[in-house]
């Protein structure tokens, strides 16, 4: 059974991974994920919607980022 800690590794690391397929500089991707806040899903930071179990959302968004159909 996984427990919550492990899926929020786990989802932390799916979204990081994600996000360096849009911007390659780690240090940059790390701030992102803990201090941006993304108006879209409610002025939350990365890490805050991976905590609150809504990944599946952030990686939505991420995804649109990377395939080109939304501004970064």
């Amino acid at each position: 059974m996984t427990t919550s800690r492990t899926r929020v590794e786990w989802e932390r690391a799916v979204v990081l991974s994600v996000a360096r397929g849009i911007e390659p500089d780690a240090d940059k991707v790390m701030h992102w994920f803990s201090c941006d806040v993304i108006c879209e899903l409610g002025g939350k930071t990365a890490q805050q919607l991976v905590e609150e179990g809504a990944t599946a959302r952030l990686l939505d968004m991420l995804v649109t980022i990377r395939s080109g159909h939304r501004d970064r």
